[in-house]
């Protein structure tokens, strides 16, 4: 009965900030979506036993993660809606949701590469390198930018 009733109020909170539409299986898995404009958010969440496992669907795929309380899920699902209403506006936003998706490809693509082919091993330094590259930029960046919204509360984890 726990799941039914955290699902329950998760809905109800969620339809309270505004969810066009909230869509419950049988097995407590819910798909709750937001609009900004032309932009839609979706959420889906699991409520399973003591735990709910929530993800961000899109505008592009993100695991948030497990959960362990109604309120914390609605807390986090609240600050992601306004740090995307918050970007929404910049002029920057559409290459963003574009790049953000791309990663979400690429992440699909790698798995597949190592799941199918045996992959040398002075490819995969290549590309530990690259990524490398990568997350060095993205500090760079971090560090040369300012904040438009303050961090979002964090998930607990287990």
């Amino acid at each position: 009965m726990r799941s039914a009733v955290s699902d329950d109020m998760i809905n109800v909170m969620l339809r309270q900030m505004g969810a066009v539409s909230i869509k419950t299986t049988p097995a407590y898995i819910s798909i709750a979506k937001f609009e900004i404009g032309d932009l839609r958010l979706t959420y889906m969440y699991e409520v399973k036993d003591e735990n709910i496992y929530l993800q961000r669907v899109d505008p592009y795929p993100m695991m948030i993660g497990k959960i362990y309380n109604d309120q914390q899920v609605v807390e986090i699902i609240a600050a992601d809606l306004q740090r995307f209403k918050n970007a929404y506006n910049s002029s920057n936003f559409s290459r963003f949701i574009k790049i953000a998706n791309d990663m979400s490809t690429i992440n699909m693509e790698i798995e597949n590469l190592f799941m199918r082919h045996n992959v040398a091993k002075s490819d995969l330094e290549e590309l530990d390198i690259m990524m490398g590259e990568v997350h060095d930029k993205l500090a760079e960046m971090e560090e040369d930018s300012p904040f438009i919204t303050k961090p979002a509360p964090e998930k607990t984890e287990e």
